[in-house]
């Protein structure tokens, strides 16, 4: 098979099918790099541009119709832009509500008890990223055990968080390696990479370093490394170790969260971790992401106590944005009342 030419074949006959997005892609290349803000979205030999989606639909700017099943990184569980959510906003907007303010306002408390109701949790804290959250959540793991290690999975991934970027998708030495320039040195031996659903591997990690292990973040569904899902077995055996060694248990459900069910697939396997992560689905369509944990480990981010003990899980300027808060709320209280016939 001449995989070059069937390549070449189809790459011209894209371009012939997209010449308004190259003509874009050029001119954004002269301003931003590969004329994009997200690597995964600018793929060869350039992206096509959207300019209306709706439903399972997305039409690019030469007019070209595509079924989309990446909807929104996965985010958009109801298809691009479901009119209970923009109907909310619309009104919202209209009443000069909606854009940031500086103030909490009183919609992200709504937002905060429904997800916490769905996974049984004590207390949550917004911000706009899962690649945040993540960092968050390991820092104030670090902070409340007191110890400097990481354990992940390979192949998983929880955003561009520097505690983290080791054995994503390279597998060179086995998935074992740092994955981006401009960390410090000593990052590489603060992170451990453990083979996913391989039980002994996972004791082999926490015999041999448990008593300085801070955290094992894991995704119970992995999303960047296949769509699969953590083995209910597997996830047991790390919810028993962390408790032996006095480690925290993380569970990264950005992807899984609100996705299979109104909750988390800890919920469908009965295994409550210490800390939790979601994103995408829970903003409904807009950039929220949130940890949600346990009381004790949680107020290491409260404003009072000790700036040498409490975590600057501060916020940023959009954490809990109020248009964010309500497409998050109106599009979790659809799936709630509709989780049946979803």
């Amino acid at each position: 098979m001449d995989k070059e030419g069937i390549l070449a074949e189809l790459i011209k006959v894209y371009r012939e099918k997209h010449s308004r997005s190259e003509i874009h892609f050029n001119q954004a290349c002269q301003y931003q790099i590969r004329g994009g803000s997200h690597n995964l979205r600018l793929f060869e030999p350039f992206p096509f541009y959207d300019v209306r989606c709706q439903g399972s639909k997305v039409i690019d700017a030469d007019g070209n119709i595509y079924v989309d099943f990446w909807q929104g990184h996965f985010a958009n569980i109801l298809g691009h832009n479901p009119k209970i959510v923009l109907d909310a906003l619309i009104d919202y907007f209209q009443k000069g509500l909606g854009l940031t303010t500086g103030f909490p306002g009183v919609v992200q408390k709504e937002l905060a008890e429904i997800i916490l109701k769905q996974i049984d949790g004590d207390k949550i804290r917004f911000t706009t990223s899962g690649a945040l959250a993540t960092m968050y959540s390991i820092m104030l793991s670090k902070a409340y055990t007191k110890r400097d290690l990481v354990l992940k999975v390979g192949g998983g991934w929880h955003g561009a968080n520097p505690y983290v970027l080791k054995g994503i998708t390279v597998f060179d030495q086995s998935l074992n390696q740092i994955e981006s320039a401009g960390l410090p040195v000593e990052m590489d031996s603060q992170i451990l990479v453990t083979r996913l659903n391989d039980i002994e591997d996972l004791k082999e990690k926490f015999m041999e370093f448990g008593e300085r292990i801070a955290c094992f973040i894991v995704e119970p569904f992995i999303g960047a490394g296949g769509f699969i899902f953590t083995d209910k077995e597997y996830l047991l055996a790390a919810r028993e170790l962390t408790r032996q060694y006095n480690s925290l248990l993380i569970f990264d459900e950005v992807v899984s969260g609100f996705r299979f069910h109104v909750g988390g697939v800890q919920s469908f396997y009965g295994i409550k971790p210490e800390l939790s992560i979601f994103g995408k689905a829970v903003g409904g369509g807009m950039p929220v992401s949130a940890v949600a944990g346990k009381n004790d480990v949680m107020e290491l981010c409260s404003p009072g106590g000790s700036h040498l003990e409490k975590v600057k899980f501060e916020g940023g300027t959009f954490s809990a944005h109020p248009a964010s808060m309500l497409a998050g709320l109106t599009f979790l209280k659809y799936l709630v009342e509709h989780e049946r016939e979803i």
